[in-house]
């Protein structure tokens, strides 16, 4: 369109000509703005794409609406930002000890994948976790236990493939029930018949606050009926084929782009029916809780599109489950530490360089944007 194609500035009026304020999408054309005022509060057209690529710089102005409408409690549709994380981040007190906070029990990793496992829970420490266990099949277990430095191992039974057996799950439990504070289950756990046996088991036997991540959620593409079920409290956090695995049935066919097209109805809808707290990853992440509220994160970058960064993810949400954050505020203050450490991480290198561990390694600049330390 030729307004498009000017060379003039571009500055829309509410949300650009063409973009659906309810949803991002393009209705026909739409216009490319430099910057777009809008009124009151932000749309969802303003954060999610397409919408949040023909926005431009976004200018939020105040023209009088009451406040009834700008703050009700029927609002479930918000904004990460710092001011939230630094209400739920706080600084430690100096009277504590590793016991304080909190023991997270990572079990991860299958030949082929152990690079998971070690992202997970890196990221975990750096994140604030008093201690970490990682269990890992027995067949692995020289590698990890020779690898490791500040985490500690436990040895599962192992199967064929270098995965964990079926019967590690009695083993697994005990572990849980009577050890651990968290549960991280999934990354590079492999796929097979008695991986998938072994992810049902936990989840139905776990007592304890679980964080179901990468294999751990491919396991589950038929038995999402479980997580009702469940004893113990479940953050989720698939990416948009992931979720397409775990929605898809012989009565109902989904896609990445269907998903990515309605992330926030498709995270809400997820979340309510299943009783868990949906992160559904991607750009935006969105989080959602059982009971309807909903946070769109605000930070992130395309440099952190590589393999391993979802591991760094899931183990700092369960270092902050560990900590006593709560489920649903873990969630999202994991994706918003996880987005400003890749942030500051492209800051310094860029993007087409960032790894997965860089995102750790920025993880201490992070915390200090947070506590304001220069």
């Amino acid at each position: 369109m030729s307004i498009n194609r000017s060379r003039s500035p571009v500055v829309s009026v509410d949300i650009p000509s063409g973009i659906s304020s309810d949803t991002g999408r393009i209705l026909g054309h739409a216009v490319r703005a430099d910057l777009t005022i809008t009124f009151g509060l932000p749309k969802v057209g303003h954060y999610v794409y397409p919408g949040k690529g023909h926005t431009g710089n976004l200018f939020v102005e105040d023209i009088g609406f009451p406040p009834s409408l700008t703050s009700s409690e029927n609002l479930k549709r918000n904004l990460s930002d710092l001011d939230l994380v630094r209400s739920i981040i706080k600084k430690r007190d100096p009277n504590t000890h590793k016991g304080s906070y909190g023991h997270v029990f990572i079990i991860a990793g299958s030949a082929g994948k152990t690079g998971a496992a070690f992202l997970s829970s890196s990221a975990c420490l750096r994140a604030g976790a008093g201690a970490v266990t990682l269990g890992v099949p027995e067949s692995l277990f020289s590698i990890f236990q020779s690898s490791v430095i500040e985490e500690m191992t436990y040895s599962l039974p192992s199967g064929d493939g270098g995965t964990v057996s079926e019967r590690a799950s009695e083993d697994a439990l005990d572990f849980i029930n009577k050890q651990a504070g968290t549960v991280l289950l999934g990354p590079g756990l492999g796929v097979n018949k008695d991986v998938k046996t072994f992810v049902h088991e936990i989840v139905l036997g776990s007592r304890t606050p679980m964080v179901l991540d990468a294999d751990g959620l491919n396991c589950m593409s038929s038995k999402t009926e479980f997580f009702i079920k469940a004893k113990a409290e479940i953050i989720v956090t698939p990416h948009p084929n992931e979720m397409k695995r775990l929605l898809s049935d012989k009565k109902r066919s989904i896609t990445a782009r269907d998903i990515n097209e309605r992330r926030i109805e498709i995270a809400e809808e997820f979340a309510s029916r299943n009783n868990v707290v949906c992160l559904l990853k991607g750009a935006p992440t969105v989080i959602a809780s059982p009971d309807g509220e909903v946070y769109v994160n605000t930070t992130g970058n395309p440099g952190m599109a590589t393999a391993g960064s979802g591991d760094v993810l899931s183990g700092i949400i369960a270092s902050f489950v560990a900590q006593g954050f709560g489920m649903f505020r873990s969630a999202v203050c994991g994706a918003y530490m996880h987005g400003l450490a890749g942030d500051l991480a492209r800051d310094e290198i860029g993007e087409y360089s960032l790894i997965a561990g860089d995102i750790t390694e920025y993880l201490p600049d992070a915390f200090a944007s947070v506590f304001n330390v220069n």
